[in-house]
């Protein structure tokens, strides 16, 4: 998440991301996009590790697309690939919140826009719109991993106070859409990562009344 500069991200099409040619990629008024995914999936690879990445709040469908045949095609095989749309979009202080509650304003996929406005006005049902996004990025990247979608994992992301909120997205995302999630993840940034993926699971096992045959695999 922080080495992508997801939150608050410009960037909408594939072509508008950092790329390797850059001098550095510390944050600056003229970098604002984060290390270059191939330099992500390079040091998944050498070091034999499961890769996390957020998509930007604004990504196209193209760019979606695209993201995901590059996960595809260069982590190596073994590797799990766990996607999360944006980060924390509850938090008000970043602009993927107020971006997905007025119904992604000027998408790049009018539809998105449309789908949005569909669930409620703008500044309502913000879980709901959320949860949409979240089916959206899921949907994309499992038709591109056709056939190999055991490779993925399916991230929902919350406040850890805001329970009763994640029962309003994990049951739109069940119920409302008929997709899954793997992991609810809490904002719980202060635990150390290992000890997250188990918390992130068990949670999700328990904030959600999950349907006979349905279950949730550990990340």
């Amino acid at each position: 998440m922080g080495w992508q500069k997801i939150n608050s991200s410009d960037v909408e099409e594939w072509s508008e991301r950092v790329g390797l040619g850059v001098p550095s990629y510390a944050e600056s008024s003229v970098i604002k996009s984060g290390v270059p995914i191939e330099e992500i999936v390079a040091l998944t690879n050498a070091t034999n590790t499961d890769i996390w990445v957020c998509v930007p709040h604004k990504a196209s469908d193209d760019y979606i697309d695209t993201f995901a045949a590059y996960l595809r095609d260069n982590v190596e095989a073994g590797r799990t690939i766990i996607i999360e749309y944006s980060n924390e979009v509850w938090n008000s202080g970043f602009d993927q919140r107020g971006y997905v509650e007025d119904n992604a304003p000027s998408h790049p996929n009018g539809y998105v826009s449309t789908a949005l406005a569909a669930i409620g006005a703008a500044g309502t049902k913000v879980q709901e719109k959320y949860a949409w996004m979240c089916d959206r990025v899921f949907d994309r990247f499992y038709t591109v991993f056709s056939g190999q979608t055991n490779r993925l994992k399916k991230v929902v992301a919350w406040q850890a106070a805001g329970g009763s909120q994640s029962q309003t997205i994990l049951t739109y995302l069940y119920d409302t859409l008929g997709n899954t999630a793997d992991a609810l993840a809490i904002a719980a940034v202060f635990i150390p990562l290992i000890y997250r993926f188990a918390l992130f699971t068990f949670l999700l096992q328990a904030n959600m009344e999950l349907r006979p045959g349905t279950a949730t695999s550990t990340i």
